[in-house]
């Protein structure tokens, strides 16, 4: 007799969907499905975990060939192939309802769908689904009693130059109602069809997969295909063709739309034509009212001042921006003014900023600096918890700096400038360990920073403290890219103005394998045994 707690559904459904998940090879738990033993021996355990079992081991597909295979034996056959791919039987006779019975019965649990490499990317002998032949891909779709082949569908992953591109031209019937999430290649010719089948979509995924016919790679994205999705709250756009600003238009439209990445790439750096399709008035202002985390990365600075420069964010809290071709100060100084004129100072919270190492550092009228000015900026965003840039320019940093950003960044978390440009510890740091003091003493949150100060001229007076008391207990790592002279005196001056400032510091330089790191090395072993020192008394009180 079953215990009276499995006649519980909600009890049910917490032990099924709590099986561990096997390891099929996928790094994403998103794509992992649970294992198959397990799910198997609950759903032939007893009645009451029979469904529910089911509903879990047929939830997430690679391919349609298991449901395929649940058809009459007389209607599919198998090829004599590499991949053994599933055809349809020649001549087809007509099917009856009861011929779909059993493949309805699993269909309709399927909420995820997946076709993409056929391939595990961790283990390439992990078979994920045999290949259905274009004629039946495009006969089980079109023949099948219920409108939806599957009727309950969430996420579909469609991408890969090894889909068949036969399946294109009815691979939009998978889209159904329920539908929240697409990841899809360029076969644009399916996304027309998306607003009128998956109407309450709202998860996006556009990139390039080679597998959407003749340079579909480089077709643009139409904007009507993208208006048209008004609930969408989340767009992902990867594409190596010319981005028309245009579009943006249209996305500023969706009421909505909260997060949006767009990536548009070059292939070569001899390419220097701007991505950037169209000009857009500059009078002309676009609002995003929903939006709350944008990231783009194009080849140049200007592109991503251009973008940013015609847009009002004023619900902006995340802005990531990526140049491949690096960046001069001329044009690092105008973006930063940009994003100063087009977010909400009370609002924006993370700011990361990366131009691509190794393209511009040294140009003919010499090293090119980022200075204290085009940062100063910065500041009026008082909200900031997370800045982080980095570049292959060198950082001017100095104290006066530190401690504007400190008094402006109450809730920082997280602060990373870093310089990427060869030998840049060559040049001459105005930033010294007493502008880390304000941040100490302003950011109580900070729990990690990558800065470069020099620390040469650190000097611990017997008659004050470092930092005059103030400490910041939260900080436990610290990345720093100067080195320095290191006799014993001079780390042990560092090592002790450290661990005043961030008594709980833990690791410098952590994952630095340098030269430079060495010599941190040895200030972060004189911090630890400060602060063994420190607990001697409360130590031996205890004893």
């Amino acid at each position: 007799m079953v215990h009276r707690a499995l006649t519980i559904p909600e009890l049910i459904h917490l032990i099924v969907n709590n099986v561990p998940l096997g390891d099929d090879g996928w790094p994403s738990s998103d794509w992992r499905s649970p294992d198959l033993p397990t799910l198997q021996a609950l759903a032939l355990t007893c009645r009451a975990f029979h469904e529910p079992a089911l509903d879990v081991l047929w939830s997430l597909q690679e391919g349609l060939s298991h449901l395929v295979e649940c058809l009459p034996t007389d209607l599919w056959t198998i090829l004599d192939d590499r991949h053994g791919t599933l055809t349809l039987n020649e001549p087809t006779r007509p099917t009856t309802h009861q011929d779909w019975e059993r493949l309805e019965f699993y269909a309709r649990r399927v909420r995820s769908l997946r076709y993409g490499p056929r391939k595990s990317p961790l283990n390439p002998y992990l078979r994920m689904s045999r290949v259905l032949s274009g004629k039946l891909f495009r006969w089980l779709l079109s023949s099948s009693p219920s409108h939806h082949l599957l009727p309950r569908l969430r996420f579909l992953e469609w991408y890969g130059s090894d889909i068949p591109f036969d399946y294109v031209d009815s691979a939009h019937m998978l889209f159904g109602p329920q539908l929240y999430m697409l990841d899809i290649g360029s076969c644009l010719q399916m996304l027309v069809h998306l607003h009128r089948r998956s109407p309450d979509i709202q998860d996006l995924h556009i990139h390039p997969d080679g597998n959407g016919g003749p340079d579909s790679d480089h077709q643009p994205i139409p904007r009507d295909i993208l208006t048209s999705l008004t609930p969408l709250r989340s767009l992902t756009l990867e594409s190596f063709s010319p981005f028309d600003i245009d579009v943006l238009a249209g996305l500023s439209t969706l009421p909505h739309l909260t997060e949006v990445k767009i990536v548009i790439a070059t292939i070569t750096r001899q390419d220097k034509r701007s991505l950037l399709e169209t000009d857009y008035p500059a009078a002309q202002s676009l609002e995003f009212r929903a939006l709350k985390s944008i990231t783009l990365v194009l080849s140049f600075m200007t592109e991503l001042s251009t973008i940013l420069s015609v847009c009002r964010f004023p619900r902006l809290r995340r802005l990531n921006l990526t140049s491949f071709w690096g960046s001069e100060p001329h044009a690092f100084d105008e973006m930063l003014q940009v994003i100063h004129d087009c977010c909400s100072h009370g609002v924006l919270e993370t700011i990361q900023i990366h131009t691509v190492p190794g393209q511009l550092t040294h140009l003919e009228e010499g090293i090119q600096v980022i200075t204290a000015t085009s940062l100063s900026r910065l500041c009026a965003f008082r909200r900031m918890r997370k800045i982080w840039l980095l570049t292959e320019m060198y950082i001017a940093l100095d104290d006066y700096l530190l401690e504007e950003m400190a008094m402006a960044w109450p809730c920082l978390e997280s602060l990373r400038f870093q310089s990427m440009a060869e030998d840049s510890w060559l040049i001459q740091n105005a930033a010294t360990l007493e502008g880390l003091v304000p941040l100490a003493r302003y950011c109580p949150s900070l729990k990690s920073l990558t800065i470069d100060v020099d620390p040469s001229d650190t000097f611990i007076s017997p008659h004050a403290e470092p930092g005059g008391g103030h400490c910041n207990r939260v900080l436990r790592s610290i990345d720093f890219k100067q080195p320095f002279a290191t006799d014993i005196y001079n780390v042990a001056e560092i090592g002790a103005f450290l661990y005043a400032i961030f008594p709980n510091l833990q690791a410098i330089n952590e994952y630095d394998s340098t030269m430079t790191s060495d010599c941190w090395r040895l200030v972060e072993n004189t911090v630890h045994v400060l602060r063994k020192v420190s607990q001697w008394p409360r130590n031996a009180g205890e004893s």
